[in-house]
């Protein structure tokens, strides 16, 4: 029954990008303004993919640091509070993972221009 409603959401989308297409008449020749977004969705595959591999291996341990950073800093015990920070932390750890890999690799492959770089 969901493949079904699936399949037909996929059809449907098919048939209205052909028509937007063929209204804007966009070809092959429009495929190379296409080429920054190739490379930022490939900056960010990377960066993901490497953020996966730290949050699979570390999550565990983050999550406990950041538990028991809430349990001393605000000497409680309730858990929804404890969970709420070890997720938060988690989360900024994942960040500070993912920002920096992304940017060295949109400048890398020269998606971020001169003028975004502020200098």
């Amino acid at each position: 029954m969901i493949a079904v409603a699936v399949g037909c959401d996929l059809v449907e989308r098919a048939i209205t990008e052909t028509m937007v297409i063929r209204k804007l008449g966009v070809g092959w020749q429009h495929l190379p303004l296409l080429k920054n977004v190739v490379k930022t969705g490939l900056a960010s595959l990377i960066a993901g993919a490497v953020t996966y591999v730290v949050y699979r291996n570390a999550h565990v341990y983050l999550l406990g640091v950041g538990e028991h950073f809430a349990e001393e800093a605000f000497t409680t015990h309730r858990l929804s509070t404890l969970n709420f920070f070890g997720g938060s932390f988690v989360m900024l750890i994942s960040a500070l993972v993912f920002a920096p890999i992304y940017l060295l690799a949109a400048n890398f492959w020269g998606v971020i221009e001169d003028d975004e770089r502020g200098g």
